[in-house]
């Protein structure tokens, strides 16, 4: 069996593709709600054939043999999955949806990312600094403390739920890094708001599209810095969130601020996403990540569409 489980969030990008890429096998597309009144999961599932998808409702909890492959796509699902080949198996994505963990990880490893403030060291921060849940979806309660009222204050706001607090990078640019099985399927740069002095630049802030970038101008400190963060949480996969370019001295050159395991993305993205997919379903063992470390500087780092297409 070749199937993909997704949570909510993850859905709409996950049934595009299901309605629009070509798969060469058979894909099942598992995905699953909660019924507050009923108190249980309740299990769907959507199956790519010629004539369309069928969709069943209500279904059991999906069981796995040897030898399936499955995909998690942005979900930490507990399910059982035997002896399945798993790619961002659920024991490891939760160290990219808990953005804390994740960048304590990023400072266990020496991956550069913006530092973390303990909270009992508020009073040391060099405000402003950024309040966050330790897990966020977008730009959804981005919160910015310009001295220890509004600090206190924001706190409060968050009704106990467990939170971190990171410096600010004063960037110049940023970008989101798609990588996958140790390569990037793509690098798209984010637009820079008319005040660069606003902190949060994702789309949910400013409606604004990305830019992809060439292959040939990617940059390899990034890549390679995406790469490792993947590598350290544990992942097959992901997006990830790179700030670069400080506009003051005392800043790496590039920093990892968090990696998603379910972004949203355009027809492009999903052509790119598919053809990984289709390569991992064609496969019957586990993708083996390529290991750019051992590759002199200059060399591709990214997917070429012969390797995922199997030419």
């Amino acid at each position: 069996m070749n199937a993909i489980i997704v949570g909510a969030n993850g859905r709409p990008s996950i049934l595009d593709m299901m309605r629009t890429f070509d798969f060469d096998s058979e894909v099942v597309m598992y995905t699953y709600l909660r019924s507050r009144r009923k108190n249980k999961t309740i299990w769907q599932s959507y199956t790519n054939l010629k004539h369309g998808l069928t969709h069943k409702r209500g279904i059991s909890e999906p069981s796995f043999n040897t030898g399936d492959k499955v995909i998690m796509w942005g979900t930490r699902v507990q399910i059982e999955l035997g002896n399945a080949i798993v790619y961002n198996h659920p024991k490891v994505s939760n160290n990219a949806s808990n953005k804390k963990i994740a960048r304590e990880i990023f400072e266990e490893k020496d991956i550069a990312a913006p530092k973390l403030i303990k909270h009992n060291e508020l009073y040391k921060a060099p405000y402003p600094v950024i309040i966050r849940k330790d897990r966020h979806r977008a730009g959804i309660e981005f919160y910015i403390a310009n001295n220890d009222l509004e600090a206190t204050t924001i706190v409060s706001k968050l009704n106990g739920a467990e939170y971190y607090i990171s410096e600010i990078y004063p960037k110049t640019a940023e970008y989101r890094v798609h990588c996958a099985s140790g390569k990037a399927l793509l690098v798209k740069q984010k637009p820079s708001p008319e005040d660069k002095s606003v902190v949060a630049w994702n789309f949910h802030q400013n409606q604004l599209p990305w830019s992809t970038i060439d292959k040939a101008k990617y940059d390899f400190d990034m890549v390679s810095l995406s790469l490792k963060a993947i590598d350290a949480l544990g992942l097959d996969y992901g997006a990830v969130d790179i700030m670069s370019e400080p506009s003051r001295d005392g800043f790496p050159k590039h920093v990892v601020v968090e990696v998603n395991t379910a972004p949203s993305y355009t027809p492009y993205l999903i052509s790119k996403y598919g053809a990984y997919f289709n390569k991992i379903f064609s496969e019957s063992t586990k993708l083996e990540a390529w290991d750019h470390s051992k590759f002199k500087k200059g060399k591709s780092l990214s997917w070429k569409n012969k390797q995922l297409n199997n030419k």
